[in-house]
């Protein structure tokens, strides 16, 4: 499946979802409540770190990539999401360790 492919079945599923209409709201009229997400995905070579650094930025991540021990390289995605929204962008990082042959490793949301 390609990224593009992905990103419209997300899209589908979403807008099929009660208070997902795609329009910042929650259904009730009242704003959707954003948080601040941090994604950790870690690949063996730099060259696949940086292509997935690049298609997530393109989908609107922030992205830092660091190099671990000499030895593997952590690819950190973040933004502001709404929260219904964090499944659906796990959902990306595990496909986007898939395609550049990394490993999800887990995110951090910062709640007020």
């Amino acid at each position: 499946m390609t990224r593009r492919l992905l990103a419209a079945a997300l899209a589908a599923i979403a807008l099929s979802v009660p208070g997902c209409g795609g329009d910042g709201n929650d259904g009730g009229g009242a704003q959707a409540e954003r948080v601040q997400a941090a994604y950790y995905v870690y690949f063996a070579r730099r060259s696949d770190a940086l292509e997935a650094a690049e298609e997530l930025r393109g989908d609107g991540f922030e992205t830092e990539i660091r190099e671990d021990a000499g030895v593997e390289w952590l690819v950190i995605a973040s933004a502001e999401l709404p929260r219904e929204e964090l499944d659906a962008a796990e959902g990306q990082m595990r496909y986007v360790a898939y395609q550049f042959q990394g490993d999800y490793d887990g995110s951090e949301i910062e709640d007020d």
